[in-house]
């Protein structure tokens, strides 16, 4: 009979016209539609408490100018790679980073009069530099410091 007090108190009055199986039926939907308005208020809150923890400013949010560790290793990966051809390292890589414009490239390379500039980064799944790395790449061409701008993904 309690159960029948809180479900009867929950829904406005029936006329008793409609037959005692329609009331049934209505009782029961409100009662899941309480039931579910209940589980909403709980998934909110642990909803909330998931984006607490994505904002812990505790945690660093990102790995700083130089980039992922993942980044980091590519960018020497090419650096090893192009000083076994005769290249040598003018800036960014292992060296000390050199603004260029606005922007400090990767790495800087050079081999007798030419010099390249290499960015590293992410990609779309079209496999396009992300926008980030794409305006980048726009404003090393356009200092018309390189003989050729590159990019590499990782």
């Amino acid at each position: 009979m309690l159960a029948a007090d809180v479900v009867l108190g929950i829904i406005p009055f029936v006329p008793l016209v409609v037959g005692p199986a329609a009331r049934a039926a209505k009782l029961a939907n409100r009662a899941d539609d309480a039931i579910d308005a209940m589980r909403a208020a709980n998934r909110t809150h642990d909803y909330a408490n998931i984006i607490d923890k994505a904002w812990d400013v505790t945690k660093p949010i990102h790995n700083g100018r130089r980039g992922s560790p993942a980044h980091v290793n590519r960018i020497r990966e090419a650096e090893e790679r192009l000083s076994a051809k005769g290249w040598k390292r003018v800036a960014g890589g292992a060296g000390k980073e050199r603004r260029l414009g606005r922007r400090y490239p990767d790495l800087v390379m050079r081999k007798g009069d030419r010099t390249i500039a290499l960015q590293v980064g992410r990609v779309t799944q079209a496999g396009q530099p992300i926008a980030r790395e794409r305006r980048a790449i726009e404003d090393l061409r356009r200092l018309d410091a390189f003989d050729n701008v590159f990019y590499l993904r990782y």
